[in-house]
């Protein structure tokens, strides 16, 4: 979890931002930009109420959004009115990952997002725990090696990790023990690394068959279901390829609902990957969706 009071920064100075208003679609806008998934809830004055003056306020963002000064607001240090309670927020999620330059998207050099800037992670510490909170963030299965050193190719960029103790438990990679974010004594000849076994495949619950129901995908060691924002028939031919169900008939949805968390929204699979994994999706603006609205697939029959 990440929490805390929301500040921004405007002409060399941090402010902060008026509760009025404050919504899970102000909070989720600031989560995505702090590179976590969304906004468990707002929340208000017992976060403290900071000391610089009120920047931003009336806020209304829709949630798609990249950041919060492209929402609807009052202009920037035009407030004028008292300001009872400041905006604060508390995120799920975060630290999203990648692995680069090896065959496959379970394989390759590690790397972290941070500041919206994709870094490297130094192999210092570097062992199979810490590699396995990647493989399962990533949904890639289990771990297979940690690798160190140039293994997948020479990298450049910051390095924002160093000194990761990870016991193998943790949700994401930023959850485990680390050096301070861009602290390190590393060179990219120390870039970490990881081999895992591979994607875990989506699956189909509650249709009248194997072949059809809601997809229901693997993540953080839980299924849960992708949410229909965008979901087309592309999206429902990468599961029944993937699963080797033949085509996707449909993509229907309305298949009993799930009840576990929902992963995934706005799939955007153009047709030509070869897992669900590969389309690109928002793993992180996923509340304002419902189970009523869980994606679902008819395929035609197994190959």
């Amino acid at each position: 979890m990440c929490s805390g009071r929301v500040e921004i920064f405007h002409k060399s100075t941090w402010g902060t931002v008026c509760s009025e208003g404050w919504d899970l679609n102000d909070g989720d806008i600031v989560c995505k930009q702090l590179n976590y998934w969304k906004a468990e809830s707002v929340t208000g004055v017992y976060l403290g109420q900071g000391s610089g003056e009120v920047l931003l306020s009336g806020v209304g963002c829709d949630g798609t959004e990249r950041s919060l000064d492209r929402c609807l607001s009052n202009p920037l240090g035009a407030n004028s009115s008292p300001c009872g309670q400041h905006a604060g927020v508390i995120c799920s999620g975060g630290g999203l990952v990648r692995l680069e330059d090896g065959d496959d998207m379970c394989r390759g050099g590690v790397e972290i997002l941070h500041q919206s800037v994709w870094g490297m992670v130094c192999s210092d510490y570097w062992d199979l725990h810490d590699a396995q909170v990647v493989c399962r963030q990533l949904n890639c299965g289990r771990v297979i090696s940690a690798t160190t050193g140039t293994s997948f190719g020479k990298t450049s960029g910051p390095i924002w990790l160093d000194d990761v103790l990870c016991d193998g438990t943790e949700s994401s990679l930023d959850r485990c023990v680390v050096s301070p974010w861009g602290e390190h004594n590393c060179r990219h000849s120390d870039d970490a690394g990881v081999q895992c076994s591979g994607p875990v495949h989506p699956r189909l619950r509650g249709g009248p068959d194997s072949c059809s129901g809601r997809v229901e995908v693997y993540n953080n060691s839980t299924w849960g279901t992708v949410c229909d924002h965008n979901w087309d028939i592309l999206d429902a031919s990468i599961v029944s390829r993937q699963l080797k169900y033949g085509a996707a008939v449909s993509m229907r949805t309305g298949f009993a609902p799930g009840v576990d968390p929902i992963w995934l929204d706005n799939m955007g699979c153009v047709g030509m990957e070869a897992t669900i994994n590969e389309c690109p999706t928002d793993q992180r603006n996923i509340s304002n969706c419902t189970h009523s609205q869980d994606a679902g697939v008819t395929c035609s029959g197994q190959q």
